[in-house]
């Protein structure tokens, strides 16, 4: 009887270990892969672009691609945000589920000490990366004539934040020069669980709790080539960061546990690099930009050996009409109109196949009284394999953030 249980619940295992992701509540499953779903910027202004960042400036956003630009602002500015995804999962038999989350979008301050020289010091924490999804598969199997039901759930929380420490400020009147730490950290839960159901209630639980920390560097340039043109440059990396796993696993029946074992390990993993360029041109009162970004995760080692990460490549182009902030033209005149497109090739691969993302996006922002604003961001897209017998998704992100501006420095009397 033990040999049957026993082959019973190795069948379901492996069922559940290849079987389609098509009941779920959570966020993206997507995001059981790797160190989950990289989070590049922050603020729903940001998001409204595609995520342009590099070159684009923006009057009130504090931007945390590129630290060279946070010295353009003309004030200071306190900005907190929140974040809501909605995906669509289908499969290759043509089932789907729908599942949501919510998630803090980060809290930032930067300060603009000197706007003359570009001089800004700006702090605060921010999300790095997200993982979020929920899966539960009915089960059955069949062993020696004796057949069984049963349930596979498989879940995952958690992921990385960053505090974000940075400092620019002009080196030439028409160059800027920025440099940001990000000392990351956070905690990524992914657990398994196979239940057959009768007499004794069978069940297997395993679960993986990675602790990752490490410092990443990122610094950047932003050159007005002309009143019009500018130009922008990003590179980031850092150091082997410290992998602390513990790995549970455990097996019962009703209340009796048959086995239970934990093993815990201690690694390092390089952190990855990249490189990113950026332009944007000036029509009139609005502002087009792109960028184009390059990821290497090729060296990073997160779940064991067998699993490996590639180059993950990133486009995007963006155009903003930025609102007039003098308090006495109507209305909409004070509100800023921005709109977005953006292609990735993801950094991992799901069944041997690249993930590829194509997003689009739109946003507004409100005068609230005196120099806050509140800003709206929707963004929407496809994500999958491009496979048809492989998981689509479906997604729909909407972001709300909203910043202070404060004259906290007055400007340095120069001669």
């Amino acid at each position: 009887m033990i040999g049957k249980v026993a082959r019973l619940i190795s069948i379901f295992v492996l069922v559940a270990s290849s079987a389609p992701s098509v009941l779920a509540q959570g966020g993206s499953n997507f995001s059981a892969i790797g160190i989950g779903d990289i989070r590049r910027t922050t603020g729903a202004l940001y998001e409204a672009v595609g995520g342009t960042s590099v070159a684009m400036p923006m009057d009130h956003g504090i931007n945390v691609v590129n630290p060279a630009m946070l010295g353009l602002q003309p004030s200071t500015r306190l900005q907190v945000g929140y974040r809501f995804n909605q995906h669509m999962i289908t499969d290759g038999n043509g089932n789907s589920i729908a599942q949501n989350n919510g998630e803090f979008d980060g809290v930032l301050a930067n300060f603009v000490v000197d706007t003359a020289y570009g001089f800004a010091v700006a702090f605060g924490l921010v999300p790095y990366t997200s993982v979020n999804y929920q899966v539960t598969n009915d089960l059955y199997a069949q062993v020696d004539g004796v057949g069984a039901s049963g349930q596979s759930i498989r879940m995952g929380d958690g992921g990385m934040s960053s505090l974000y420490l940075a400092v620019c400020g002009k080196v030439i009147p028409d160059l800027h020069v920025g440099i940001a730490m990000l000392p990351m950290f956070g905690n990524i839960i992914l657990t398994d669980e196979v239940i057959l159901y009768g007499s004794g209630n069978y069940s297997t639980k395993s679960q993986s709790t990675f602790n990752l920390r490490g410092v990443q560097f990122r610094g950047g340039l932003y050159w007005t080539v002309t009143p019009h043109f500018n130009l922008g440059a990003t590179i980031a990396g850092g150091a082997n960061g410290s992998l602390l796993v513990n790995d549970h696993v455990a097996a019962s029946r009703g209340v009796i546990v048959s086995y239970d074992s934990t093993v815990i390990t201690n690694s390092a993993t390089p952190l990855p690099l990249s490189v990113a360029l950026g332009a944007s041109l000036s029509l009139g009162r609005s502002i087009v930009g792109i960028d184009v970004e390059m990821c290497d995760y090729t060296q990073v080692q997160i779940r064991g050996e067998s699993t490996t990460y590639g180059r993950s490549y990133r486009a995007s182009v963006g155009i903003t009409r930025p609102g007039d902030r003098i308090p006495l033209v109507p209305f909409i005149e004070r509100m800023g109109f921005h709109a977005g497109l953006c292609y990735q090739n993801l950094y991992y691969t799901y069944q041997g196949n690249p993930v590829r993302e194509f997003m689009g996006s739109v946003g507004v922002d409100l005068p609230v009284g005196g120099n806050s604003i509140v800003d709206f961001a929707i963004s929407g897209g496809l994500r999958g394999t491009g496979v048809s017998s492989h998981l689509q998704e479906l997604f729909l992100r909407g972001v709300f953030s909203m910043s202070i501006g404060e004259q906290w420095f007055k400007p340095f009397a120069r001669e």
